[in-house]
């Protein structure tokens, strides 16, 4: 903004920044993309959201297969214990904790 030398503008701003972390999919053959509704926290809970969720959506699909990554909440108990009671339709395939050779 233009203002004449020596003066200061005084910019408002709204307060402290709230954080929201989302949880998304991609569905490799469409390219649709599920995302999931937004949370204060990144946990085993948004990411159990999430898989409900895409339970919910791919009701037609009989197994569902999810790449994660090495975030903790993706494989923990909470976790395990929704997928064992999901009987599994939802399979987790994690990356390579380090793999420079497949960043390109």
């Amino acid at each position: 903004m233009w203002m004449p030398r020596g003066q200061q503008a005084v910019v408002v701003t709204p307060g402290v920044n709230v954080k929201r972390h989302l949880a998304g999919s991609l569905h490799w053959r469409t390219g649709e993309r599920f995302v999931s509704f937004p949370a204060t926290q990144r946990n085993a809970e948004l990411f159990i959201r999430h898989l409900k969720d895409l339970c919910r959506r791919l009701r037609r699909y009989r197994r569902i297969h999810v790449i994660c990554t090495d975030a903790t909440f993706h494989d923990c108990v909470k976790v395990r214990e929704f997928l064992a009671r999901w009987g599994g339709r939802i399979v987790l395939h994690f990356l390579p904790k380090y793999a420079p050779k497949t960043n390109y």
